[in-house]
């Protein structure tokens, strides 16, 4: 055995630079081992995981779907197959696709796609074809659905995969459809108790223009028969006739379409001071009949307002005809309508000459089927429906109570541009 003295130092510095070596290598070794094994254990516990995931959501009732970052459909459950009528093969990728209706399906592409690329939840309302129902049936069955996604994450926060669900709300539309076919309708009912209440009115407003075209005609006829009727007299009888036979038309044309459904008319660019006055129209005669005095402010012809007339035209007249009903019996009664210019919107008001609301009345006023006229007189309605209208346009519909007189105020945006 060599003397340690005698060794090479420089054999000593190789012997502990291998021994270094050998435990330092060792200790990698065994953490790349664990590492290795931990991962291998980690991945099949998301595997079990995840095919645990899958089987609970197998057979839930609500459509649900697992996606790439791509957009393209990995894995649907049996109520989604069972709505759409698409296996989970032939969903696979963009399969899925065909199931949208097609009426929907830009709209559904365009956010799918956009929700993809900006990171975040898909989220539509939409119709699909359940389209092993149009191979039975020979008609086609379709449900209206909500879509809605989420993403998937790992350990570390980096998105793997989408997962979304697709609720069946076909009922709920259904539902939804039946109450505004029933709004219409009861829209439709208050628009005729109006007219009727106004009948008398009205067929004055008819009658005058006939009577004076009846006797426009007498007098042309006399004029023939005594030789007297000149080119002057033919002409300013005839004028005076057109004149009549034009605002009898007015009325009749007003009458119409106010009584038509006009809940799926387009918005129109209207006049503040076209739709007041068309309004004022059907009640100006009623109100001069029994002693009304109806006061009406000045109206800037540029004011505009986008709408539809026949709606706002329907609320003046439920605010003008309360406010009538209202006044009729006090001694020196007064309806007064004006317009405000209210910054980015128009607030037009009717108040009337009649003492103030209670406010126990004030509180349920704007309810449906609440009434203060006697049986038979009126719906209940005017105001519950005036008021959605108005919420419609944009605006709000309010009684304000602080000044003396009873008055309604509603608003509605300006047109823009």
């Amino acid at each position: 055995v060599p003397n340690p003295k005698e060794i090479d130092p420089k054999m000593n510095v190789l012997l502990w630079a291998i021994l270094i070596f050998g435990i330092v290598f060792s200790v990698s070794i065994y953490f790349s081992l664990r590492y290795y094994f931990l991962s291998i254990d980690r991945l099949e516990k998301e595997k079990m995981v995840s095919s645990s995931l899958e089987s609970i959501l197998l057979f839930v009732p609500v459509g649900v779907f697992k996606a790439d970052l791509k957009g393209n459909y990995l894995w649907v459950n049996q109520s989604w197959m069972d709505k759409t009528g698409i296996s989970e093969k032939e969903a696979a990728g963009q399969g899925w696709q065909k199931a949208i209706h097609p009426e929907d399906r830009l709209a559904v592409y365009q956010e799918w796609e956009d929700s993809i690329r900006d990171g975040r939840e898909f989220d539509l309302t939409f119709r699909i074809i359940n389209t092993a129902y149009q191979m039975i049936k020979s008609s086609k069955e379709i449900l209206w659905v909500h879509t809605k996604t989420t993403y998937l994450k790992d350990d570390e926060g980096n998105i793997t995969s989408i997962l979304g669900s697709m609720m069946d709300i076909s009922r709920e539309r259904a539902v939804q459809e039946t109450m505004r076919l029933q709004q219409l309708k009861l829209v439709q009912a208050d628009k005729m108790t109006t007219l009727g209440e106004m009948a008398a009115s009205i067929a004055h407003e008819v009658n005058n223009p006939l009577t004076i075209i009846q006797s426009s005609v007498e007098n042309m006829y006399a004029l023939k028969e005594a030789n007297k009727l000149d080119d002057e007299k033919f002409f300013d009888l005839t004028k005076k006739i057109t004149q009549t036979v034009e605002r009898a038309g007015k009325i009749i044309r007003g009458l119409k379409t106010f009584a038509r459904d006009g809940s799926n008319d387009p918005m129109q660019v209207l006049k503040v001071q076209t739709v007041i006055h068309d309004s004022l129209d059907f009640c100006t005669t009623r109100f001069k009949k029994n002693g009304v005095e109806l006061r009406v402010s000045a109206i800037p012809s540029d004011w505009l307002i986008n709408c539809r007339s026949v709606q706002i035209e329907q609320v003046l007249l439920n605010l003008l005809t309360n406010a009538f009903d209202s006044i009729r019996s006090l001694p020196e009664p007064w309806i007064s309508v004006s317009v405000r210019d209210a910054g980015d919107r128009y607030e037009i008001s009717v108040e009337d000459s009649g003492p103030g609301i209670s406010e126990e009345i004030s509180k349920k006023i704007m309810e449906p089927f609440f009434t203060t006229k006697p049986v038979g007189q009126g719906t209940g309605l005017g105001l519950s429906i005036s008021r959605n209208i108005i919420n419609e346009h944009g605006g709000e519909l309010r009684l304000v109570r602080r000044e003396p007189n009873p008055k309604f105020i509603f608003d509605i945006p300006k047109a823009k541009g």
